[in-house]
């Protein structure tokens, strides 16, 4: 666990440190600007998962592989339905979400959010795996293996496209980084799982994503300003995500807010 910690810290830390060599301190500030924001939202999808979900480690070591494959379906279907609409809305509105939290003086890093805001996915699907599915069953080393192949990608990735691209060069290093980290990890999932329970879980959430965009796409433009358009889009986009997800999954909903009670 402390290797895996570490190493987490070294992939953004090195970011920070080759932007700031290379580019200055002002390119610095868009990356922490966008990285932070995402990073916040990480975190909130992974406290209300936490909360939606027992852990998986008692189930797998007292041998009752059908609750705990159970609960990983579960718990993969929580953090879509949490991660996949706060990637939507957070490229909709960077440019809101930037003006409110860092100010004016940062609009430069909207670009840099739109490029970040994928990861809010990426890594909460990675710690979902990493947490719930290879640390119950002791397999500490593959998920340090696999942060230190996301650094050796990142840094490669940084050197070569951080002095044309500066910031968003660090945004495009660390989304490939964590898009890798991703896929070597969901082929433990898809082997644990498999593919019928991993459908299940994913397909309610690409119908209502699709929902989501035709919202987005769709719903009327007003007068009150570019803001405002997208705050009332996004709106009706995410209760149409919420209602198509309840209509197809309403056992589903209900037996975690049962488990709750």
């Amino acid at each position: 666990m402390f290797g895996m910690t570490m190493t987490g810290s070294i992939l953004t830390m090195m970011d920070t440190t080759m932007v700031g060599l290379i580019s200055g301190t002002y390119q610095v500030g868009l990356y922490t600007t966008a990285l932070k924001i995402v990073k916040l939202i990480c975190n909130l999808i992974a406290v209300l998962s936490a909360t939606l979900l027992p852990r998986c480690s008692y189930h797998f070591k007292s041998g009752d592989m059908e609750k705990f494959n159970a609960l990983m379906e579960q718990g993969v279907f929580v953090t879509l339905f949490l991660a996949v609409p706060a990637v939507l809305l957070v490229i909709v509105n960077a440019n809101l979400i930037i003006f409110i939290l860092s100010g004016s003086l940062y609009m430069d890093s909207v670009p840099c959010i739109k490029v970040l805001a994928p990861i809010i996915a990426f890594s909460s699907l990675t710690l979902l795996i990493n947490y719930q599915l290879l640390l119950p069953q002791g397999k500490e080393k593959v998920n340090l293996i696999v942060l230190i192949i996301g650094t050796g990608i990142d840094f490669i990735l940084n050197v070569i496209l951080i002095p044309n691209w500066q910031a968003m060069g660090a945004c495009f290093g660390t989304f490939a980084a964590e898009a890798v980290m991703l896929c070597i990890n969901f082929f433990f999932l898809l082997r644990h799982l498999g593919v019928k329970r991993l459908f299940n879980s994913s397909f309610p959430i690409a119908l209502g994503t699709a929902a989501f965009i035709l919202a987005l796409n769709y719903t009327p433009r007003i007068e009150f300003g570019v803001h405002w358009n997208s705050v009332i889009a996004s709106f009706f986009g995410g209760f149409l995500y919420v209602l198509v997800i309840c209509l197809v999954c309403r056992k589903r909903i209900g037996a975690l807010v049962r488990r709750r009670k």
